[in-house]
């Protein structure tokens, strides 16, 4: 729930400075490093969020495959066990 929270956060984050941009560029008296300035600020939280999200993934993906693996070797001596 927490992933879920935080992404939202981020693509809320980017979509705001986006609408930002757009409204300066609208208005036409805007300075060139301000544009540059937001659109780096941009790039920054996107690539964050697609870090983050890349990070989740991997961390749950390998808490699994843990889990998998000893829930496996709990299995496996069971049934060890049980045969003896």
């Amino acid at each position: 729930m927490n992933d879920a929270y935080e992404s939202s956060a981020f693509r809320l984050s980017v979509q705001a400075l986006m609408q930002e941009m757009e409204r300066l560029q609208a208005k036409g008296d805007v300075a060139e490093d301000e544009v540059r300035a937001l659109e780096e600020d941009m790039t920054g939280k996107v690539m964050i969020s697609a870090t983050h999200v890349l990070a989740s993934n991997l961390l749950r993906d390998h808490i699994c495959c843990a889990d998998f693996a000893r829930i496996l070797a709990r299995d496996s001596f069971r049934s060890r066990a049980s045969a003896s």
